[in-house]
This record gives structure tokens, C-alpha cells and sequence, in this order.
């Protein structure tokens, strides 16, 4: 028997693909281009985090208690849109109830993704508020139904200015636990395509490889803005025809760039903390920036650039460091507040 009819089909099909796009690639480099821009930037809106849109306050009410219940509601490619919106129900999905405290008291915190074109038309800034409240006892039922809790009713739209409550890595990774499992299949399935046509499909720096990385990495990373979008960045020269989407080499050698580190003493509200300011003066963009944090070290990557891998003098509280970069000076100011008081 051919070892090809051992292949599963979706495997045959797939060598397929590779092989019309290494043809193109080599007899139109034009409309390979055009090609991989459209599956970049498919799979860009696709594999970008839920990015929150509204918050609202109501109360889960019990026989006992009435407790504190903050709704975020967010927009997210992953959720997708009904084919009829007249006919067809509008997908919703939900993360965890999770509990905080602060002087107040406890309460309870959900994230709630519809499609961000459901919240373009329906949510905060449309026409018609009662399509809005619509859309949030949608949000309600959906959380009454599957979370098996009593929501009032009586709810308080936040102002823009509170667009979320609670860590914003906590609200987003609530909703991407819910295709952990699909993501992982996928990495599986992206490994076996590797070992039956190369690194076609599994480099880190692929196309598909970026996107399964963004899918399935697991490193604990700060996002130095909520409004930060992740980026791809296509080769500037056509690869090579023995791997027809891989990494192109780079020349140039990456440095450790300038810094400045001070340590900032507790003074009135504001406490113990770290201060690094970073001179980038070639980076005009936050989305160049890779920058990694824990309790005793900080780590920052420029593709091509910079690299920088910084052992902090005494231990912070990564859950609460923060990070902000000027295009005007290029430089990166990370805020790292300690461990001590």
C-alpha cells in the first residue's frame, strides 16, 4: 500500500494547498503576497483577545443575600455572528464567576463575549437603547442559565470611563480557557502537519505557527496597554522554495539597549517601587514590544533589535506592574511595585 493512503485525508489535502501555494509562490509572487496578507489579517481578527466594551452592575440575588455582581461585557471574533440576525439566535458565551474583595466588601465578577459586530450595532453606542437592554438581559439570562445563580433585573450601565471590573489578563484569559482544548488540538494537529511536509506549517515565526502561538502560549505577559493590539509582520523577502512559509533570517544582531533603573521609596498612597525606563529609539510602536515579567526578573524583546534580560534587585508584584511607551521619546517606563512595603 502507498504510504500516502495511510495519510488521513485532511493531510492529503493539506500537501495539496502547500504545493499550489509553492507554485505560486515562485510563478505570481504577487498573488502569493496578496494571498498570505488576507489569511494574516483573517487570522489576526480571529486569534485577537476579547477586548472589553461595557461594564454593567447588578446584584445576584439570594434567600439570604443580595451580593454585588459586575457584568463584563466584551467583544470577541471567537464568538461568531448570526447568519440572520432577524431569524437566527445571536452566540453568547461566558467565563467563570469569580469573587473579589476590597474595602467595600466581596463581589462577584463574569465576563460575558458576544461578536464585536452584535456590539457595534446593539451595544453601548446604538440607536435604539432598548436593543442595548435587550442585548443585556441577553447577557444575564445567559449567566442565570449556565452559572445557576439569580440576577436582578435592576442593572447600572458603568460609564465609559469603566469599561471593566477586575485584572484585565483575568478577565481575558476566563474566556480563553473555553478553547483551551480546541486550541490545543490544534497545535497537535499543526505538529503533524510538520512532521509529514516540513516546516511548512510549524515554524514559530510562520504564518500558522503565529497564530497557533498566540493561541496556546501560556507565558505569563503584561499588556503594556489595554488598547494594545497584537501584530504580524510579513517576511520582506520571498522564502526559500525548500520551506515555502518559514523564518527569514536576519542580519542584524540584536543589543541590549540603555536603561535606567531607580528604586522609589514608599511616600503618602504610593508604595515601594521599581521604575526602569528603557531607550528605544528605533521602536515607534508598542506592538514591537514582547516584554515578559516576574517577581525578580523582567524580559523584553524587539525582533531584530533589542534584547534585554534584566534580574530585578528584590521581588515585585508582577500582578500589579505596569508598563507605558512614549513614541515621542521612544522609551519604555515599566513600573514595578515591591514585595516590601
Amino acid at each position: 500500500m502507498d504510504k500516502s493512503d495511510k495519510q488521513p485525508e485532511y493531510f492529503r489535502h493539506a500537501q495539496q494547498i502547500w504545493t499550489m501555494l509553492d507554485d505560486m509562490a515562485e510563478s505570481n509572487p504577487q498573488a502569493y503576497r496578496k494571498f498570505i496578507d488576507k489569511q494574516l489579517k483573517e487570522g489576526k481578527e480571529v486569534m485577537k483577545p476579547p477586548e472589553p466594551h461595557m461594564c454593567v452592575q447588578s446584584l445576584i440575588d439570594s434567600n439570604t443575600d443580595h451580593q454585588l455582581l459586575f457584568i463584563n461585557i466584551l467583544g470577541w471574533h471567537r464568538v461568531p455572528a448570526p447568519k440572520d440576525y432577524e431569524n437566527d439566535p445571536i452566540p453568547v458565551m461566558a467565563g467563570q464567576l469569580q469573587e473579589e474583595q476590597n474595602e467595600q466588601g466581596t463581589y462577584t465578577i463574569v465576563s460575558v463575549a458576544f461578536n464585536p459586530r452584535i456590539l457595534s450595532d446593539y451595544g453601548r453606542d446604538g440607536k435604539n437603547p432598548e436593543e442595548r437592554t435587550a442585548i443585556i438581559n441577553m447577557a444575564i439570562n445567559y449567566v442565570q442559565d449556565q452559572k445557576n445563580v439569580k440576577v436582578s433585573r435592576n442593572f447600572t450601565v458603568l460609564p465609559k470611563e469603566t469599561l471593566f471590573k477586575g485584572d484585565i489578563a483575568t478577565v481575558i484569559n476566563s474566556l480563553r480557557q473555553r478553547f483551551a482544548k480546541v486550541d490545543e488540538a490544534t497545535d497537535k494537529e499543526l505538529q503533524e502537519l510538520e512532521k509529514n511536509f516540513g516546516p511548512i506549517a510549524g515554524a514559530d515565526h510562520s504564518v500558522i505557527g503565529q497564530l497557533s502561538n498566540l493561541a496556546t502560549s501560556d507565558r505569563k505577559q503584561v499588556n503594556l496597554s489595554q488598547n494594545s493590539k497584537t501584530e504580524f509582520q510579513l517576511p520582506t523577502k520571498m522564502p526559500a522554495r525548500s520551506g515555502l512559509i518559514q523564518e527569514i533570517s536576519s542580519s542584524a544582531s540584536q543589543t541590549a539597549p540603555k536603561y535606567d533603573l531607580i528604586i522609589q521609596e514608599k511616600s503618602g498612597d504610593r508604595c515601594r517601587r521599581i521604575v526602569i525606563k528603557i531607550d528605544l529609539p528605533s521602536v515607534n510602536s508598542v506592538t514591537e514590544c514582547e516584554l515578559d515579567i516576574s517577581e525578580d526578573d523582567i524580559s523584553l524583546c524587539v525582533s531584530g533589535q533589542y534584547d534585554l534580560k534584566l534580574k530585578l534587585p528584590e521581588k515585585i508584584d508582577d500582578s500589579h506592574a505596569t508598563a507605558k511607551f512614549s513614541t515621542k521619546s521612544h522609551t519604555l517606563t515599566v513600573t514595578l511595585p515591591t514585595i516590601r512595603r
